[in-house]
């Protein structure tokens, strides 16, 4: 399913200003995420600085692991971040 740029615009917008009222630069929130992810028991890891930027100029979105680990960094639900995609599971989550 393709989401369209103003849908994928505003959901970066909502990321960066989400992202800057809690004090994160984005190479601070990819510190965090990575530091989380090397925690889970997921064999996944946190994206680069270069690609939270895209995620933020709306160009691209983030597959569910990496949503899970901005939301927990930053405390925040995909809905304030107005992510495009339905969740199926997050990490953690029973089978």
């Amino acid at each position: 399913m393709k989401y369209t740029e103003e849908i994928l615009k505003r959901f970066g917008q909502r990321l960066r200003q989400k992202r800057q009222e809690r004090g994160f630069t984005r190479e601070k929130l990819v510190v965090q995420m990575d530091k989380l992810a090397s925690e889970s028991s997921q064999s996944q890891k946190a994206p680069d600085v270069s690609t939270v930027a895209r995620w933020e100029r709306g160009e691209q979105c983030p597959r569910e692991f990496h949503l899970w680990l901005v939301c927990t960094v930053l405390q925040v639900t995909p809905e304030e971040l107005g992510y495009p995609k339905p969740i199926r599971r997050w990490p953690g989550d029973p089978h």
